[in-house]
């Protein structure tokens, strides 16, 4: 009887036991776990979320002090999951870290930047939309000038009352975007304006040099002996303001190829007084010898106030659109009486004729230079003389032989003139051409073309070259005007 009741009462437990169990089972609430991913991979599981991320953020010192930023963040790979479970195997968020940061790069909240241009975009990460902001407005300013930027930009600008300019416009004419984004902090990131004010002028891997000044230096055979133009020299040495200011013997200036990644669009209306340059009437006596030269009278250049709209990017002028044009100071014509007894076909090497129209602006000299079409740096071979308009007459700068005549995918529409007295002088980018054949002889002031922008021209213009000795041996145009 005994035995029977201690069966009876082991049972009833076992009963309760297992009743119990099944209940407490079944209505525990399942914990709150977090699986973690690292660009597909799990690394771990965490009780805590927010101890991950403060953990992240407080070992992160060192990136935010030198960011000037008030948080880190996980890498963009780091997936967090929730997930629901009785029981799971748990890391410390010590050790997840230390995977993380094994594996990846962690990030701070910043902006990346696209700036588009002829080729793939540049892209650069910022800390902030001002710093950013602020570095465009340097390099407009550099290009601009900080005073004409000013005037424009609070509408501050006076009226031309004889002769000066309005600008009219600036902009920049790069496609660009900005997006917030987190950025690892493995990628260059900019957090001060004047580190990324000098990569939008400069680039990546910028070289800067300096430079001793000898006896006899100028800006200009400074900056053509170190194949770069006056402008960058001025930009890199911002003390001097004009090409003509004097360089000291032993001053040590900058030297700094510029490779800005915007293009900055100047759009001004001007007025200027420029120096007409007077013409030269030539009559023959045939009892004097080819060479043989007098002057009659002498010749005064004269005053033209240009009225002209003109467009620059970086600096450099790409557009001329002449508007109108007053003769304030009519020239003198010098008088030259000039022997003929032989054919002149000789250039006469004192007396250069100018080959444009008065009113012209010269847009690029004879040193090196960024090809406005190519974007290669290479050494301009002549002068480029715009703003005499489009279909203004190109004339021959002295007697010689016509012996090119032709259209070249870069010159466009060319003339070759051989003066047979050394010299060679050569008329690019023509609309078309004058009514002269290959062979024949023209006289200094004759018209030989049209100016236009055939072949690589950003605009109407004539690129104006000279050949010194030899085809192909090219010099400075101006040592015929000196």
């Amino acid at each position: 009887m005994k035995k029977s009741l201690w069966i009876i009462v082991i049972s009833i437990v076992a009963i309760l036991t297992f009743f119990f169990a099944y209940n407490y089972r079944d209505t525990k609430s399942p914990n709150t776990y977090y699986k973690i991913y690292l660009n597909d991979e799990v690394i771990g599981v965490i009780q805590s979320k927010e101890k991950l991320e403060k953990f992240i953020d407080a070992e992160s010192e060192n990136i935010k002090n030198k960011y000037n930023v008030e948080k880190v963040y996980a890498p963009e790979g780091l997936v967090i999951e929730e997930l629901s479970s009785y029981k799971q195997n748990v890391s410390e968020v010590s050790d997840i870290y230390r995977k993380i940061i094994s594996k990846s790069e962690l990030t701070i909240d910043g902006y990346q930047i696209s700036i588009k241009g002829d080729n793939e975009p540049t892209i650069i990460y910022v800390t902030s939309e001002e710093i950013f902001k602020s570095a465009v407005i340097d390099l407009i300013k550099t290009y601009v000038g900080s005073d004409k930027y000013a005037l424009y930009n609070d509408n501050l600008q006076s009226e031309i009352l004889e002769t000066g300019s309005i600008v009219e416009n600036i902009y920049i004419q790069n496609e660009i975007t900005i997006k917030s984004t987190h950025i690892p902090v493995n990628e260059k990131i900019y957090s001060t304006e004047s580190e990324l004010s000098h990569f939008l002028l400069y680039g990546e891997n910028a070289e800067t040099n300096e430079y001793i000044v000898k006896m006899g230096d100028t800006i200009s055979s400074v900056a053509l002996a170190n194949e770069i133009s006056t402008e960058e020299f001025l930009i890199a040495n911002p003390s001097f303001t004009d090409k003509s200011n004097l360089l000291s013997v032993g001053e040590s200036v900058t030297i700094a190829i510029l490779n800005p990644q915007m293009e900055v669009v100047l759009e001004e209306y001007e007025i200027v007084d420029k120096e007409s340059a007077f013409a030269t009437e030539e009559r023959y006596d045939s009892s004097m010898y080819v060479g043989r030269t007098q002057v009659i009278q002498e010749g005064q250049n004269g005053v033209v106030r240009v009225a002209q709209n003109v467009q620059t990017i970086n600096g450099s002028i790409t557009y001329i659109e002449p508007i109108s044009k007053e003769e304030i100071k009519p020239s003198v014509t010098r008088i030259l009486l000039k022997g003929t007894k032989s054919v002149p076909n000789i250039g006469d090497l004192s007396n250069w004729g100018w080959p444009t129209t008065s009113g012209y602006t010269i847009t690029d000299d004879f040193e090196w230079r960024v090809n406005p079409i190519t974007g290669n740096r290479e050494h301009h071979s002549g002068i480029d003389i715009s703003g005499t308009g489009y279909g203004s007459p190109v004339y021959a700068a002295n007697n010689g032989t016509v012996v090119t005549k032709k259209y070249q995918s870069d010159y466009g529409n060319y003339i070759l003139i051989n003066h047979n007295n050394g010299y060679w002088t050569l008329y690019a980018h023509m609309s078309r051409f004058a009514n002269i054949s290959v062979g024949d002889t023209v006289a200094r002031g004759e018209v030989i073309g049209y100016v236009g922008s055939s072949g690589w021209a950003t605009g109407p213009h004539l690129h104006f070259e000279v050949w010194q000795g030899c085809e192909h041996c090219r010099v400075n145009p101006f040592i015929l005007y000196r």
